[in-house]
């Protein structure tokens, strides 16, 4: 009962924030989209005595009978029991964006330069590591939410610089000359400045430093519950970053590179295969962003 209580928490503290406004969706696509992205908490071998329904989808009709209350959604064929369902307009949501601040701080992060070794003032321009000892995570932290967002857009922003870079090749470096340009105060002093990448997989980071190192034998509790409410606005910070390159940059369009790359080895093996790992929750809440 308590993992159905927590499903039910985090639908309606993130208020469904993968789900556009003004978007319909019938109460199974609802279902189906809640199951990919909360799998360790909608077990369908537990079900009602009543009636059969597997509780967590249950616990997902109250959550929407919630949110429905606080005129987030409504119900638009109110007489049916399943029925259709529609995000109301202008929630409000606290979406991450990519700005200065993070921008200088992720730039600051320990890192490792490689050098051309025919010029060496000329650095390998995808050559750049940054890496975080546990002492380094833990300080970030024990910050409070703050702390955690930071690393969690990090951690983010490295995975659209290796997107560019693998996958659009041709745009990484007008990608990475404007991001300097528009963010990096310093851009002026260090003008061939790469953006630096974490030496390691998304799933590394995440499933085996983030959630671990405060206890390497079990997962933080306050880490977990904090990114699991917060993983819709982390996967609306990685489509931002790809929406501002679109505008101001060069041509993007997020929802047709994700199409592309979601099945490449390459991309898959960032993230963990197991269902309940934090990795696998966020790649899916990515293939499943409205």
């Amino acid at each position: 009962m308590e993992s159905y209580q927590k499903l039910k928490k985090n639908l309606i503290e993130s208020k469904m924030s993968w789900w556009l406004e003004e978007t319909e969706l019938e109460l199974k696509q609802i279902q189906s989209i809640v199951s990919e992205i909360y799998p360790n908490l909608c077990d369908s071998d537990i079900v009602r005595a009543d009636n059969g329904e597997a509780e967590w989808k249950h616990y997902t009709r109250l959550s929407l009978e919630t949110l429905k209350k606080k005129g987030i959604v409504k119900k638009v064929n109110p007489t049916k029991r399943d029925g259709l369902w529609v995000k109301n307009k202008n929630i409000s949501i606290n979406y991450l964006k990519i700005n200065s601040s993070f921008i200088n701080e992720y730039y600051d992060l320990p890192s490792y330069g490689r050098y051309d070794t025919f010029n060496r003032r000329h650095i390998n321009f995808f050559k750049k590591e940054w890496y975080l000892s546990k002492k380094d995570i833990a300080s970030y932290i024990n910050k409070g939410s703050s702390g955690i967002d930071f690393l969690w857009q990090a951690i983010i922003f490295n995975l659209f610089s290796k997107i560019v870079y693998y996958y659009h090749k041709k745009n990484y470096k007008y990608c990475s000359d404007f991001i300097i340009w528009r963010f990096y105060e310093f851009h002026h002093l260090d003008p061939i400045q790469c953006i630096p990448i974490f030496k390691g997989k998304f799933k590394n980071f995440v499933d085996e430093y983030l959630l671990t190192v405060l206890n390497k034998n079990k997962k933080n509790k306050y880490i977990t519950g904090h990114s699991l409410i917060n993983m819709n606005s982390y996967c609306a910070f990685l489509f931002s970053i790809f929406e501002l390159m679109n505008k101001d940059c060069c041509e993007f369009n997020i929802e047709e590179v994700i199409s592309e790359i979601k099945d490449y080895d390459e991309f898959k093996d960032e993230f963990s295969d197991n269902p309940k790992s934090m990795s696998y929750i966020f790649k899916n809440t990515i293939l499943n962003y409205k």
